[in-house]
């Protein structure tokens, strides 16, 4: 009455199938070794068949019909009795619980032969020389054939039938274990390649084997997921190192035209040229500068590399936002808008502490272009439960919808005409590639204006004094 193998799985209505069956075989072999093991006792003669108390008082009663006394001495162990006067009066009994002797009034005086419901009591009522009554007490029970054992061990039906009943109980308990453990192997696996999926580990294959066809057939499933899985992250790190080439090939590309425009803007200018055509090489300088800024862009967009982690260094908090409240104030002091310094976070972060810097800059640059004119933009920094919440907010009219959506992808501007500014769409992706290389994130919201989070991992709190 094996369970099922791992390797070799049955159907969940088969598995089920085989736990009745074989639950049910072992409680019949147990109660086939249980009625041996009663018979075996009662042939020994340790026990006496359950009709031996009504046989034995038939022939008490008659004895007692004949001579008119009851004897104490002849009556059996296992037959109670009590004898009362005519006038109803208890002048005897064997020595036996209240209870007992109660329901034995009762029948003297009601006449009742039974009394009880699930464990019934029987009485024979016998008359008695001079007027008076012997009643009979007894059950259709096991009794033991020997006094003393009686005298001392439980009655021995009733502890059979517990036996019995653990018996059986402990069948049921052990096979229910045992088959509930084939199903939780089976779940645990399930649960297992979910959280290797889930954390990315996709290297490593998914074992198969269960106890449950079905199940098995999850963890296939499964096996096909990590699969696909694995070739898209492959191919989406194909595409993503081809990219940062191509990035970086671009912004090397422009430093030398850039570099020409920039030196012959200067050389024009150094010429004296008159009003009109030295403000347009001022306009020629101001956009080159435009163009070597986003040019600086792509080179640290492209330099974000699985090599960031080389680069971590610990940095306290503190400091770095009395930096960046210093530079926030700078930027919007030059577009004449109210800047809300950070306060000063306790203890350290691993991060890197330039990409960190730019991506805060970039978000304050955001946010002070679009406040507009005597609005505001807020920094704020907070560490706690071990991640660091670097916030900026301004007063300008927020991120549209489509911004929200798409906003952080390489080269996404809110308004195509914005890149005329200078504002190319790299500063929101350049942001939220430093967050994801921090264990975090960058999320954008509307709240009284425009909110930009980057939340970075990494943060260790400080140490007590």
């Amino acid at each position: 009455m094996g369970a099922v193998k791992a390797g070799r799985p049955a159907r969940l209505q088969t598995l089920f199938a085989r736990y009745l069956l074989t639950t049910c075989l072992t409680m019949a072999v147990l109660a086939l070794l249980w009625w041996t093991a009663f018979m075996a006792a009662m042939n020994r003669g340790w026990v006496l068949p359950a009709y031996t108390a009504a046989a034995q008082a038939g022939v008490l009663a008659q004895r007692i019909g004949n001579t008119g006394v009851l004897e104490p001495d002849s009556v059996p162990h296992y037959i109670r009795w009590a004898v009362f006067s005519r006038e109803g009066e208890l002048t005897a009994h064997a020595a036996m619980k209240l209870s007992r002797l109660e329901q034995i009034r009762r029948a003297a005086s009601e006449g009742r032969l039974k009394q009880g419901l699930l464990y019934t009591q029987y009485h024979r009522l016998v008359p008695m020389g001079g007027g008076g009554m012997a009643v009979l007490q007894y059950d259709y029970a096991v009794p033991y054939q020997s006094a003393r054992l009686a005298a001392y061990l439980p009655d021995f039906q009733s502890m059979m039938l517990v036996v019995l009943a653990g018996l059986l109980g402990g069948a049921a308990v052990l096979h229910t274990r045992r088959y509930a453990r084939l199903l939780r192997e089976d779940a645990q696996r399930l649960t297992q390649a979910s959280q290797a999926i889930v954390s990315r580990s996709l290297q490593t294959p998914i074992s198969i084997g269960t106890h449950a066809a079905e199940l098995g057939e999850a963890l296939r499933a499964m096996e096909a997921l990590r699969l696909s899985l694995a070739e898209s992250l492959e191919r989406q790190f194909v595409l993503e190192q081809e990219r940062r080439r191509e990035i970086a090939s671009l912004a090397h590309d422009l430093k030398t035209p850039l570099a020409v425009i920039s030196g012959s803007a200067e050389l024009l200018e150094e010429d004296g040229l008159p009003d009109g055509p030295a403000q347009r090489v001022r306009a020629i300088e101001r956009a080159a500068e435009r163009m070597q800024a986003c040019m600086h862009q792509l080179q640290a967009l492209s330099t974000q590399m699985d090599d960031g982690e080389e680069r971590m260094q610990r940095v306290n908090l503190a400091t770095l936002a009395e930096a960046l409240n210093a530079q926030g104030a700078s930027l919007c002091a030059v577009r004449r808008v109210e800047f809300v310094p950070s306060g000063r976070p306790q203890g350290e972060g691993r991060l890197e502490r330039e990409a960190v810097t730019r991506a805060a800059l970039n978000l304050l640059d955001n946010a002070a272009r679009y406040a507009g004119q005597d609005g505001k933009v807020a920094l704020s920094l907070a560490a706690e439960d071990g991640l660091l919440s670097l916030t900026v907010r301004d007063s300008g009219p927020g991120f549209s919808a489509e911004a929200l959506r798409l906003a952080g992808r390489a080269f996404y501007t809110e308004e195509k005409h914005r890149s005329s500014g200078g504002h190319a769409g790299m500063g929101l992706c350049y942001a939220a590639q430093t967050a994801l290389r921090h264990g975090g994130v960058l999320t954008l919201q509307n709240d009284s204006g425009a909110v930009a989070r980057m939340t970075l991992g990494w943060i260790t709190a400080p140490e007590e004094d």
